[in-house]
């Protein structure tokens, strides 16, 4: 605003130097003149003279002088006055023409003037305008802040106040207005008007709107999801984790955040149970390459749990305009589970080789023993048997008197023993194939006769609990409970020192239960998986094939219960 108030403090002093000026000089005028006139002229006429144009050579002194400072001080006004114009021209035009809106108000904030631009944010023409004051347009909601700062402000505590709030137009649509508003007072303290600043910044406040709520629903997202997930800045420290991250980490928030995801305490390692080098984290990977990096197994200790945890690592990066790394996304499944069965399996496969093996080798040795039992045994037999009747016929034969009856009795009852021998010989080799027992007399009958075969030969007490008399069990289930039977007997014989051994028979809820308890030296459960216990495996896979439950409980020290349940 144009005010035309010469500088009053610059008149005054240059009315000062022209009065001082004249006064000095009309002075020094007055007492040296004279004392000049006398030592520069002797001739008195011509002092007479000179004297007469003193007064003349005064004024004309003067007046040069006088004439030099009024230019000088005349030029400095023009230039001065020329450069007010100046701003004041720059003013008017950044005030009229510039791309903020602008409004000059007085103390009570009621308009007096606003600019082209401030008229188009709000809709309303500037004669409308100046009916306002800055609360007609302002948000209720803004205005208790407003005016704390407004009465700072007017008590000149701040010299500036800038916010950001909300402005109704003329069509009743709410918008965002970024204000910077400062009061101007004159030289004498006086206030001339307020300054405000006023830039449309709807647009912003949509766009930042719609960001921040993309990433609620995105961090929502996250947070929600069974997935780990790691979000990490382009140093790859750790800005943000969800739960099931932390859960799967076994790490808190405050101890993750500001760390990154290859941490050295974390004890990561590879699937062979390596060191995990942090360069060949997948996060590094992805920053340097800015690709993403996908499918990376690594364990991960977890302190909670005491073990390691494998997880399955994605890694994707997001770049910036200009093709810096904006952030790096890492997700995470866990495949724990997965890795341990796929061990199993292994292990299983490894089992199954090795227990096939197994079974062929018991085989051979079953056929040699087989082979060598009848070699030695009912062969020999036979072989004698026939030795000795060639032997009785060629005597018959040579003989040339009758033959004593008694005596060919003797002989027969001879070949009947040796022949009741080769009988009983092919009868054991058949039971050990399969009990006759079993096939003549069942499951019960058949356990009391080994119970009583096998405590007389190893000196084991044997003891056989049962209320069932004759159950109607199918041929599978007779062989399987038998073999299991035969299996527990030869392991207890082989391994479990005892002395005494008890089977339980019953039958319950539609299922048949075996229960043999030994009070031998027992064992460690997990060596149950020990890759030698082809017994145990067979005695679980015969269980395993007639739908039945298998269960061994043992300390070592105090014995082992296997208790076998099959359909009934």
């Amino acid at each position: 605003m144009k005010t035309n108030k010469p500088d009053s403090l610059l008149n005054l002093k240059f009315e000062f130097k022209i009065t001082l000026s004249y006064l000095i000089f009309g002075f020094l005028w007055i007492l040296f003149s004279d004392k000049v006139l006398d030592m520069l002229i002797v001739d008195d006429s011509l002092l007479t003279k000179f004297q007469t144009y003193k007064g003349i050579f005064f004024i004309i002194v003067t007046s040069a002088l006088l004439f030099v400072m009024v230019r000088k001080h005349i030029q400095n006004l023009r230039t001065t006055e020329y450069q007010l114009s100046e701003s004041e021209f720059r003013f008017k035009n950044m005030y009229e023409n510039g791309p903020f809106g602008m409004v000059m108000a007085d103390k009570d904030f009621r308009f007096i003037q606003t600019n082209s631009e401030f008229c188009k944010i709000m809709g309303y023409t500037e004669a409308e305008l100046q009916q306002f004051s800055f609360t007609d347009i302002s948000h209720p909601d803004d205005l208790k802040k407003d005016l704390v700062f407004i009465q700072k402000l007017l008590k000149r505590e701040i010299a500036v106040y800038k916010t950001e709030k909300r402005y109704f137009r003329k069509d009743g649509q709410m918008i965002w207005g970024s204000l910077t508003l400062t009061s101007n007072y004159d030289k004498d303290g006086q206030f001339l008007y307020n300054l405000g600043i006023v830039e449309d910044i709807t647009q912003r406040k949509q766009v930042e709107e719609l960001l921040k709520e993309s990433q609620s629903k995105f961090q929502n997202l996250v947070w929600d999801m069974h997935v780990g997930v790691l979000i990490q800045g382009p140093d790859s420290e750790i800005l943000l984790s969800n739960p099931k991250a932390l859960e799967l980490l076994g790490i808190s928030n405050d101890q993750l955040l500001g760390k990154t995801s290859f941490d050295p305490d974390w004890n990561v390692i590879h699937e062979d149970g390596s060191a995990f080098p942090g360069l060949t984290h997948p996060v590094p990977q992805a920053i340097a390459t800015h690709l993403p990096v996908r499918g990376v197994v690594m364990g991960v200790f977890h302190p909670l749990k005491g073990e390691y945890v494998w997880l399955l690592v994605d890694a994707l990066p997001s770049l910036n305009a200009d093709e810096t790394i904006h952030q790096v996304v890492c997700t995470f499944i866990d495949i724990t589970k997965r890795k341990k069965a796929e061990q199993e399996l292994k292990d299983s496969r490894e089992q199954l080789r090795n227990f096939a093996s197994h079974l062929q080798k018991v085989r051979e040795k079953e056929r040699l023993s087989i082979t060598m039992e009848i070699h030695d045994s009912l062969a020999q037999f036979l072989a004698a048997l026939k030795i000795d009747m060639g032997v009785f016929k060629n005597k018959l034969l040579k003989m040339k008197k009758v033959v004593e009856v008694d005596e060919v009795i003797a002989e027969l009852e001879t070949y009947i023993l040796q022949t009741d021998n080769s009988i009983k010989t092919a009868r054991r080799i058949m039971n050990g194939l399969r009990p006759e027992q079993l096939e003549l007399l069942g499951f019960i009958a058949a356990t009391e006769v080994f119970l009583g075969d096998f405590g007389e030969t190893h000196n084991i007490k044997c003891q056989f609990d049962t209320t069932l008399t004759n159950p109607s069990m199918n041929s599978e289930h007779e062989i399987a409970l038998f073999r299991i039977l035969q299996e527990s007997f030869n392991n207890i014989l082989k391994h479990a020192k005892a002395t005494e051994v008890t089977v339980q028979f019953s039958a319950n809820d539609n299922k048949l239960q075996l229960v043999i308890i030994d009070n031998g030296i027992g064992f460690e459960k997990r060596n149950f998986k020990n890759k030698d216990s082809y017994g145990l495996i067979s005695m679980k896979e015969l269980i395993t094939l007639n739908n039945g439950d298998f269960d061994i409980i043992s300390t070592v020290g105090e014995g082992t219960k296997i208790r076998v349940e099959i359909p009934f």
